[in-house]
């Protein structure tokens, strides 16, 4: 079927305790080789202690690459404690929310 991601074991990548600016560019090479070897990578954010809006943008840079290459990036759990104050805070999300596709993504596990 055309637009179907292949149903594979997904990669974890594991975000590390800190995910701010200063990180961005390990992060970011990360996300961008996970995505180039495979369709559907997974986003392990639970070890994060501390991050800044950069780390947002990454992800958000990152999924709509997967999604222009045809594959799937999602995080492992929804976002909680420092990632979701901060999706908060920018606006970018509502605690009362979840209906939007973007919603989704941060707050919806396996979406």
């Amino acid at each position: 079927m055309e637009g179907m991601i292949p149903m594979s074991d997904p990669e974890i990548l594991t975000i590390p305790s800190v995910a701010t600016v200063g990180a961005s560019e390990a992060i970011g090479a990360s996300l961008k080789a996970a995505l180039s070897t495979f369709p559907n990578v997974v986003v392990d954010c639970s070890a994060i202690e501390e991050a800044d809006i950069s780390f947002v943008q990454l992800l958000i840079a990152a999924r709509r690459s997967a999604k222009r290459g045809g594959k799937k990036l999602r995080l492992k759990s929804p976002a909680s404690g420092q990632l979701l104050s901060i999706l908060v805070r920018s606006g970018l999300v509502s605690k009362e929310s979840g209906q939007s596709e973007d919603d989704k993504f941060w707050l919806i596990e396996g979406e």
